[in-house]
Parts: C-alpha cells; sequence; structure tokens
C-alpha cells in the first residue's frame, strides 16, 4: 500500500479577498467560494504561477537523468495518461517531479535523502507554500513505485479525477 503524505493547508486561504482556493486553466481562473460567501466573479484573468527561469536548465537536466522508479511512473502511466503531465516542472522556486496543471497537483517521489530529518522538514516548508498556491502535492516513496506501482497508479488517477470534479464544480457557481 502507498504511503501517501497528506498536504498540510491543502485549501488555505491567498490573496484576492480571501479564496480559499485558485485554479488556473488556460489563464482563466475558476476559484473556490470566499470565505465571507459572497460571490466570485470567476471571469478575472490570471497569469500563470510564476516560476524561476534561473532553473531552467536545473529542471531539463532533471527530465534527462530521471530515477529508475520517476522513469517507470513516467513511460509506464503519466506520459500517456489523458490529462497533460509535465514532468520536472518548474513551480515558484521548485522544481516537481510530475505536475499536472489542470488539475493543480504535483506528485513527488522520495528517495531514501528524503526521510533525512533536514530534508523531511524543508519538503514540508514546500508542500506548505506550494498548498498555499491551490496546489495539492501527493508524495511516495521509491519503494511504493517498486512494490505497489499499480496502487500508486490508481491513487493518482482518483486524485486528478476528483480534483477535476471540483474544479467543474466551481466553475458552475
Amino acid at each position: 500500500m502507498a504511503v501517501i503524505q497528506k498536504p498540510l493547508l491543502e485549501e488555505r486561504g491567498t490573496a484576492c479577498g480571501g479564496v480559499v482556493a485558485i485554479f488556473h486553466h488556460h489563464s482563466v481562473a475558476f476559484a473556490t467560494a470566499p470565505l465571507d460567501g459572497s460571490q466570485l466573479n470567476t471571469n478575472m484573468k490570471y497569469e500563470h504561477l510564476p516560476y524561476n527561469k534561473n532553473l531552467k536548465s536545473n529542471a531539463r537536466d532533471l527530465r534527462k537523468s530521471m530515477t529508475k522508479q520517476e522513469r517507470h511512473l513516467w513511460y509506464d502511466f503519466l506520459k500517456t495518461y489523458p490529462v497533460r503531465i509535465y514532468r520536472q516542472k518548474i513551480v515558484l522556486n521548485y522544481i516537481l517531479d510530475f505536475y499536472c496543471h489542470s488539475a493543480k497537483l504535483g506528485i513527488e517521489l522520495d528517495g531514501s535523502q528524503h526521510y533525512e530529518d533536514d530534508t523531511h522538514l524543508k519538503d514540508n516548508q514546500r508542500t506548505l507554500i506550494l498548498n498555499n498556491q491551490g496546489i495539492k502535492i501527493i508524495r511516495f516513496s521509491n519503494l511504493d513505485i517498486d512494490k505497489n506501482f499499480n496502487g500508486v497508479c490508481e491513487y493518482i488517477h482518483n486524485t486528478i479525477q476528483n480534483r477535476l470534479k471540483e474544479k467543474l464544480q466551481w466553475e458552475n457557481i
């Protein structure tokens, strides 16, 4: 069974008048209800999430040198998934292993170094920052990929589908 770290503050309010979360799709904002219960103008245009351009060469290098588990997940599931998923995607100052923009979902594979105290703390801080941007992060260990690949794929699929359903519900408000 996959070991999943539940995201911290998944629906934490950000700017824009207390909006709980904002989903971007082709620069059109789809948002959950404002905290004060008022209606939100979902026709407002937003830029895509900012990213650190200085990380482009690092992301390119990481795409060329993926781990065995990243290659397995990419080539045997995510690459042909019907919803577009990017590998080694730069979001803010971070490079996510995999990112589904339409579902605002980051997928991270953690090797043994992620279980050291300082790395684990940095991962939690990074997850919090991304959650505050409306991005849900799900994590799997390399062992999860090796021992429970089908379970990992099913969890990713269900998470994407649930996030897309939520997004559609908010679009229709």
